[in-house]
């Protein structure tokens, strides 16, 4: 289950966040190179360049600092070994530097820099040689991820703890890559394209969770890229194996803008953010690059979260006496209603059953005229709405039921414009929503809305997304179109009612499709689903 606070999309776009200048030339490293790593220490403010491959394949070079004050590199301490293809992360006062290249073997140490002494000195080492990775730090921990451990792209999530000096294996990536970058926004880490083939996947990373999810490609694929997260938005800078890329983009939470091209395009650089400053340096267009620049991206501090509300536990309560699948839920006048669904043996006949919160018990109810699987519902004062929906057969239908709550009765409205089943519905000012859906065996833009006090259809603006079995909820204002899709659709599409207009709104946590929703009054909830998940 996740919970989508209502309120995070008053962000939007970061073209309104956040002022974004251009790429502007600083003074050159002093000594170009490849495949090196770059860092920012916020405790002094400066920019670290580690690693990497110099002129004649050298790689017992010095690690260097710029200082974005001044504008001048600085060679501070070489590494006590000299390795490319690295990661490299800040913590502190002290960077730390996992594995890499010899020019001859990959390595599993762990070099750790000091920067206020100057000084380098092992720790634990990994439990396998790495090298062509990315590395993040969050919470006092550094991520080792993707890299090259038998000559080709991997899985790899090694976890390293500071605070104990020892390695731990994470969930592994969904898709191998060497290659690749990754940041992290302080809550999720995302590794960003990779592969020679310059792949435009984009794997996110929940460490609460310890569970991967895939998000919305990258306009470019992109490997040897460098990234940054400016406090809003995850960039990622440049990059292509043979291309040489001078673009960037940025994920706004939504989807992936255009940002300002770079100088000098180049693959396997080092990129770091720090203070309102984005710092690119190194890397490889057909020789070893020394050029470095800068780019400054200053964004409004983002909206104070919700208040907090108070969460409970799931906990059981009694069983519903026929058990179904694919049936819907609803809640009215302080009972809750399940509809329809499919019973054992494909039998879709079967009662609308009511739960009583207060005694935990389920009761029987009237069977409806029609016996549907694959609907939505919504209460409206005494009465259940039940549009469409298939039944025996696989039969996909548009007639409208309504239950009568007091009487106990189903009886047959205005039917939908076309048959349609396994959307989802919602009820917005005395209206129905009929939103994706099926008919033809595959996903559905379909958005219906039935008039109550009317008893009559129209078409609203279709969805962005084809989905089918997504979920949906409304927060009063807009209405949230979750996930969908046999697929696990992972993304969440929100509806202005008073401009008949949708939007993308920002990704769910996880992929689902066959989920629940619903409104706690302050945040949409996502429950449940994923198709074979």
């Amino acid at each position: 289950q996740e919970a989508l606070a209502t309120q995070v999309d008053s962000a939007a776009s970061s073209n309104e966040a956040c002022t974004i200048g251009t790429w502007e030339t600083v003074s050159p490293m002093n000594t170009p190179r490849t495949r090196a790593a770059m860092t920012y220490a916020a405790f002094n403010g400066r920019f670290y360049l580690v690693g990497g491959e110099a002129f004649g394949s050298n790689r017992d070079i010095p690690i260097e600092e710029y200082d974005p004050l001044t504008d001048t590199w600085t060679d501070k301490a070489h590494l006590l070994t000299g390795v490319s293809n690295i990661g490299a992360a800040a913590i502190g006062q002290y960077i730390y530097i996992p594995g890499g290249f010899t020019g001859i073997n990959g390595e599993s140490f762990m070099q750790r820099y000091n920067i206020v002494a100057n000084t380098m000195t092992t720790l634990a080492p990994l439990t396998s040689t790495l090298y062509a990775h990315t590395v993040v730090a969050l919470d006092n921990k550094v991520y080792a991820l993707g890299g090259d451990e038998t000559g080709g792209p991997a899985i790899t999530n090694r976890i390293y703890d500071v605070g104990t000096n020892s390695w731990q294996t994470g969930a592994p990536l969904l898709v191998p890559v060497y290659y690749a970058t990754a940041v992290t926004d302080g809550y999720y880490i995302y590794v960003i394209g990779g592969n020679l083939d310059d792949i435009a996947t984009v794997q996110r990373y929940n460490p609460q969770t310890d569970a991967w999810a895939i998000i919305p490609d990258l306009a470019e694929g992109r490997a040897g890229a460098g990234s940054f997260f400016d406090g809003r938005n995850i960039w990622a800078v440049s990059g292509g194996w043979s291309s040489y890329l001078t673009s960037t983009e940025y994920w706004d939470g939504i989807s992936w803008q255009s940002g300002p091209t770079v100088n000098v395009g180049a693959r396997t650089i080092g990129v770091a953010f720090g203070d309102g400053l984005a710092l690119k340096a190194s890397g490889w267009n057909n020789d070893r690059v020394g050029t470095a620049e800068v780019l400054s991206v200053e964004c409004a501090p983002p909206p104070p979260p919700p208040t907090a509300c108070t969460i409970g536990e799931w906990e059981q309560v009694s069983s519903i006496n026929t058990a179904r699948s694919r049936p819907a839920m609803t809640y009215a006048n302080g009972r809750f209603y399940l509809v329809g669904g499919e019973a054992e043996a494909g039998f879709y006949y079967i009662p609308i059953e009511e739960y009583d919160p207060l005694t935990d018990t389920w009761t029987d109810k009237a069977i409806p005229l029609i016996g549907v699987a694959n609907i939505g519902v919504a209460a409206v004062g005494d009465y259940i709405y039940m549009p469409g929906g298939t039944t025996n057969g696989g039969v996909t239908i548009a007639e409208l039921q309504r239950y009568d709550i007091q009487s106990n009765t189903v009886v047959t409205m205005t039917s939908m414009p076309a048959p349609n089943a396994a959307h989802a519905v919602v009820l917005y000012d005395n209206q129905l929503h009929v939103l994706g859906g099926d008919n033809n065996g595959s996903p559905g833009f379909t958005h219906y809305v039935y008039d109550i006090a009317t008893d009559s259809w129209s078409s609203a603006a279709p969805l962005l997304t084809a989905v089918n079995y997504p979920t949906a909820a409304s927060d009063g204002e807009y209405i949230y179109v979750m996930g969908g899709n046999t697929n696990n659709y992972i993304g969440v599409q929100r509806y202005d009612p008073a401009t008949d207009i949708w939007t993308a709104a920002p990704i769910m946590d996880t992929g689902r499709g066959g989920a629940g929703a619903f409104f706690d009054g302050q945040n949409i909830w996502a429950v449940g689903g994923g198709w074979n998940t």
